[in-house]
């Protein structure tokens, strides 16, 4: 696991930064995104076999309740297609981040589906340190090339915006 990103003291060091150096610092930062979008891309997670039907069937379900428009509709056509009636070996991370970020932003009706929605919880629980420590690091690089565009004059801080 990497060391612990602390954003504030990250902010601290581009204080007094001329633009050349902060300029040297964003170039640097746009190279670990890349190296991280690197691994994140080639990250796969074992997928668990036991209730794989049930969770499939669940997934497929909800998905398929969804109005989504014209431009996301290949993606909610492979979003769907991937769960098959056999359980794949493995799920890429963004097989996996989408699910997840797809399932999370809906409402549920009823105890059906409810459980439905616990079934789905308890399924990917062995996945989910691994899941939370790879997404982190999405987000801290993300937030250290947030901050030198603020320090650089690009963007407005998040909370201004």
């Amino acid at each position: 696991m990497s060391k612990k990103f602390n954003a504030e003291d990250f902010k601290k060091t581009l204080d007094g930064k001329s633009l050349e150096e902060l300029k040297k610092i964003e170039q640097k930062v746009i190279t670990e995104c890349d190296a991280i979008d690197k691994e994140v891309t080639e990250t796969n997670f074992d997928m668990p076999v036991e209730n794989y039907a049930e969770v499939a069937k669940a997934i497929k379900h909800f998905l398929d309740k969804q109005t989504v428009q014209w431009q996301y509709t290949l993606g909610m056509v492979a979003m769907y297609d991937f769960w098959k009636d056999e359980c794949p070996k493995t799920i890429p991370y963004a097989q996996l981040d989408s699910v997840l970020r797809t399932i999370g932003n809906m409402q549920f009706t009823g105890y059906n589906e409810w459980a439905m929605v616990v079934a789905i919880n308890k399924y990917f629980e062995p996945l989910r340190a691994k899941y939370t420590e790879v997404t982190q690091r999405v987000y801290d690089a993300a937030s250290k090339h947030q901050m030198v565009m603020e320090a650089l004059g690009l963007v407005q801080p998040f909370e201004e915006q």
